[in-house]
């Protein structure tokens, strides 16, 4: 039955289901298309992590990985195997939690962002993205030693 020869009775019921998951469909992927652009699901196949996130993880972040910025929705943590990548969850599709082993991250410089601070540039993964993560952020969940 076409939705145009439905029985105006059954339209509200349609679409009170049909709008919330179409809205839904569409949100998930747009996140995977942005886990897919950032290089978040290359990531992913490599550094998937089941654990919890660290304690003392920071949350609510803005940083870029690849060409997308995760503006405020990026948390961070230091574990002792690694860098503790996760998503908030509105955003997860596309995005499961990352665990990077700290011999797998190159820093590749620190540059100033026209007088709103200064980010480090790390290289996650041989030929994987560039994350930009504010300097500051860096220093607190660098490896020590």
């Amino acid at each position: 039955m076409l939705l145009a020869e439905a029985p105006p009775a059954l339209l509200v019921p349609i679409l009170v289901i049909a709008a919330p998951l179409g809205f839904v469909a569409i949100w998930s992927g747009v996140c995977l298309l942005l886990g897919l652009v950032s290089g978040w699901g290359g990531l992913a196949r490599r550094f998937r992590t089941r654990g919890s996130a660290p304690a003392g993880a920071e949350g609510g972040l803005f940083a870029r990985i690849g060409l997308i910025a995760y503006r405020g929705v990026l948390g961070v943590g230091r574990a002792d195997d690694g860098l503790d990548l996760r998503v908030m969850l509105l955003f997860r599709p596309g995005h499961p939690p990352l665990r990077i082993p700290w011999s797998e991250i190159r820093v590749e410089g620190e540059r100033s962002l026209f007088g709103f601070g200064k980010v480090t540039r790390l290289r996650l993964g041989a030929g994987g993205p560039l994350l930009n993560l504010p300097s500051a952020t860096w220093e607190r969940v660098r490896p020590r030693g």
